[in-house]
């Protein structure tokens, strides 16, 4: 669609590139980490709490962490991890001295108004603040380079996935969109590459996907997951690789790239869901992009339909 805003989210794109040409996260800073005690864990001890949310964690290392002043219960230090936790309380590792990894940050504004903005967002670089990313996740630097409004994101894209994604200026605007989502109304068109030659020229796959992630944390193909459903349209073949385009009509985490690889045709790129190293093709990114998106406008109920760029891989 032609974009009226073409000049304000040019000025904002380079606005975003000027900030972040100095990641905020490379200078070492103290990153407290909050975990609040839901009901569920009510009378549990400090050490049964911790190890529930964060299983792949010993508790030896939560005691040393705990031995360098790092852990709080109730704004006090721990001391005793057989302490009973109640509903409400808020346990906190103190991480000192963080130094973020490094993202892309060629983030591109492609629609953008006082209610939502569409980005096009680049990779690496995570959507939400999560693990080894915090001031260097999407939404954070957004709400770091403008500060006169809120960035409220409505859907997710992997950290390695770049491509289109709607944000949200006002909880109104928000609710609107979340509801287009749940409601399935909103039409996403990704294009990805995948390894051989894909001998026909539309399939689809209706493989459901597993509620939770595996040990390695990974997704797979379940009996008893969550029902998906993904349609697939070759694009172009060339010797080694087909350019598909993708129709997802659910929104299970990884669903593209569960399908593919489970039809035998993983994403090159794809280190979680391909077969090793062979699967890559000279380079870490992964070839999955989200491309176009239709909604409303959450205010005007206007008809959106927002297109990205072209990848390089994709004939960009």
């Amino acid at each position: 669609m032609e974009n009226p805003h073409a000049t304000r989210c040019d000025e904002m794109t380079a606005q975003f590139a000027t900030a972040t040409a100095a990641l905020p996260g490379l200078i070492p800073y103290d990153n407290p980490r909050p975990m609040h005690v839901r009901g569920e864990f009510d009378g549990v001890s400090l050490a049964t709490f911790l190890q529930a949310l964060h299983p792949h964690v010993a508790l030896e290392t939560w005691v040393a962490r705990a031995e360098a002043h790092s852990l709080t219960l109730g704004g006090s230090r721990v001391t005793d991890f057989e302490v009973r936790v109640r509903a409400g309380n808020e346990v906190v590792h103190l991480e000192r001295g963080v130094v973020e990894p490094v993202v892309a940050t060629d983030l591109r504004f492609i629609y953008a108004d006082d209610a939502v903005s569409v980005v096009e967002k680049p990779a690496p670089m995570p959507m939400h603040p999560s693990g080894r990313y915090n001031k260097h996740s999407m939404i954070s630097l957004l709400n770091h380079v403008f500060l006169d409004r809120p960035h409220l994101p409505v859907h997710r894209l992997d950290a390695d996935t770049t491509g289109l994604v709607i944000v949200a200026h006002s909880k109104v605007a928000a609710r609107n969109l979340a509801r287009q989502f749940e409601a399935r109304t909103v039409r996403k068109t990704y294009l990805a590459r995948v390894r051989g030659s894909v001998e026909f020229n539309y399939f689809q796959s209706r493989a459901p996907v597993s509620k939770r992630p595996s040990q390695e944390g990974r997704r797979e193909v379940d009996v008893e997951g969550q029902r998906a459903w993904t349609e697939f349209r070759v694009r172009a073949r060339e010797t080694a690789s087909t350019l598909l385009e993708v129709t997802p009509h659910s929104g299970r985490t990884n669903q593209i790239r569960i399908h593919l690889a489970s039809e035998g045709i993983p994403i090159v790129g794809d280190d979680a869901y391909g077969a090793g190293a062979s699967m890559k093709s000279g380079s870490s990114s992964l070839h999955l992009h989200a491309w176009r998106l239709g909604f409303e406008h959450p205010m005007t109920a206007a008809p959106m339909d927002v297109q990205a760029r072209l990848p390089a891989w994709a004939g960009g």
